[in-house]
């Protein structure tokens, strides 16, 4: 979760079902290109509350799982510390913070939902690169928000530089010397909810509260609406895998350094 969406508000674990859904799609496409073993090194960049660290931290005991984001505090660290006592993630404020503790190169890198907050994509990506933390071993997995003309209010709520298509998010990423091994959409049922709240706020003016966690739901309908999202994610990505076309409201890449 971005920590705008919450403004430092200490949540219950109470996730949004967009979020349960993702983490799950995360986990999929981190069992069919990464192999974690045990003591091996996790970098979650632009981490948020930590809920995807601590996920794959429980998931893959003996891993080391390092989260990073610029908008932690002393105080947020110390809160989610706390909140998920027992689980071995370490916080911190920058990647240099973070590298520092890294006992090796990571495994994996996760850029979930991150580079559309960054202005200079391409040369944090080209930075990345180059820095001590990647070996030709490493494998990066991004996700982000999918289609520059729905940009909209939430968007600069959230503090985002853009929206990307699939073939945007490739060549950034080429560029920036990466390799692609996968790439596609998830989400497609949230295209037309988002296209008609575009529509509606060309129509009527922004809404006055755009955050996830303004949409909560009770257990049973969020659980509802995490798995109908999973099972969408599913069947796209496994419809591309197999030539066919899908559109979605997000979209990924699995990459590794370019020889």
């Amino acid at each position: 979760m971005d920590l705008v969406e919450h403004a430092g508000y200490i949540d219950d674990g109470d996730r949004h079902p967009w979020e349960i859904a993702r983490l799950e799609v995360v986990k999929g496409l981190i069992a069919r290109h990464v192999r974690l073993t045990s003591r091996a090194q996790v970098l979650d960049v632009g981490c948020g509350d930590g809920f995807v660290a601590t996920a794959l931290a429980r998931q893959f005991p003996g891993i080391n799982v390092y989260g990073v984001d610029t908008s932690l505090t002393e105080s947020l660290i110390l809160a989610y510390r706390a909140r998920y006592a027992g689980v071995d993630v370490k916080l911190s404020r920058t990647l240099d913070e973070a590298a520092a503790d890294l006992s090796a190169p990571a495994a994996l890198i996760l850029l979930t939902d991150v580079l559309e907050h960054i202005d200079a994509d391409e040369a944090f990506l080209r930075g990345l690169r180059a820095s001590g933390v990647v070996s030709h071993n490493t494998r990066v997995l991004a996700t982000v928000p999918a289609y520059q003309s729905l940009f909209s209010s939430h968007d600069r709520f959230l503090r985002h530089y853009r929206r990307y298509s699939k073939r945007t998010l490739v060549d950034t990423l080429a560029r920036a010397g990466w390799s692609i091994l996968e790439s596609g959409y998830f989400f497609l049922t949230l295209l037309p909810i988002r296209w008609a709240q575009l529509v509606h706020e060309r129509l009527f003016g922004a809404p006055s509260s755009r955050g996830l966690m303004t949409r909560a739901h009770g257990g049973p309908v969020r659980s509802f609406l995490a798995q109908t999202l999973l099972a969408d994610a599913r069947c796209a990505i496994a419809l591309q895998r197999l030539g066919i076309p899908v559109p979605g409201l997000s979209v990924y890449a699995i990459c590794r350094p370019s020889p």
